[in-house]
């Protein structure tokens, strides 16, 4: 049993009363076979979910259901294009997260940084960060981590750290929904929740 066979049983066991049912030979890709290993359908789990309209694919010998649906906070998933170069065009604040999209219980968000941001930590989560534009540094408490346009870095949860940067820098972040982006730091720097561009 791999890793990802366990948490699709798991999911299962956890939403059992909103099971998928397996899919037939037409469901999967044509080069999916009996030889490819067990196929077990699975959903997100959600909490109260509402679903729209959703369609069975095949991937890594499973069938997911892909869907559009209702999370518990109230916003409609889409399955549409997000330009990020478009939403940074929103906004000017820096060190102002903006949800741009939503994966499952996690936020993908747009935010311009430029200065030094606080030493702060996330004790329950880990956080990526992947910079589209400029030089990011995080300052982690025993070396320091450089980004490039094109390079990503997570920080692991309970780690201290501190992002800086000499001139704006453009990025994405991806973390769990209602994350604070000072974390346990506080303080004048931390921004209001702001999903507008969602």
């Amino acid at each position: 049993f791999s890793v990802v066979q366990a948490e699709a049983v798991h999911a299962l066991r956890m939403d059992a009363d909103h099971r998928v049912p397996e899919p037939g030979p037409r469901d999967l890709p044509p080069e999916s076979s009996a030889s490819a290993g067990p196929r077990i359908s699975i959903r997100g789990v959600h909490g109260s979910t509402d679903t729209k309209s959703s369609t069975t694919i095949a991937a890594h010998g499973f069938a997911y259901r892909n869907s559009s649906q209702t999370r518990g906070y109230g916003a409609v998933m889409s399955n549409e294009v997000v330009n990020l170069a478009e939403r940074f065009t929103h906004f000017t604040e820096l060190w102002s997260p903006k949800v741009v999209a939503r994966v499952n219980d996690y936020e993908v968000k747009v935010v311009r940084l430029e200065g030094e941001f606080p030493w702060h930590e996330h004790a329950d989560t880990d956080e990526l960060f992947l910079v589209l534009e400029g030089v990011l540094m995080i300052r982690l408490r025993d070396r320091e981590v450089v980004l490039r346009p094109g390079e990503l870095f997570v920080v692991a949860k309970g780690v201290e750290h501190s992002p800086l940067a000499e001139h704006e820098v453009r990025a994405v972040l991806i973390e769990p929904t209602g994350v604070v982006n000072t974390g346990s730091a506080g303080g004048s720097m931390t921004a209001s929740y702001d999903d507008t561009l969602a």
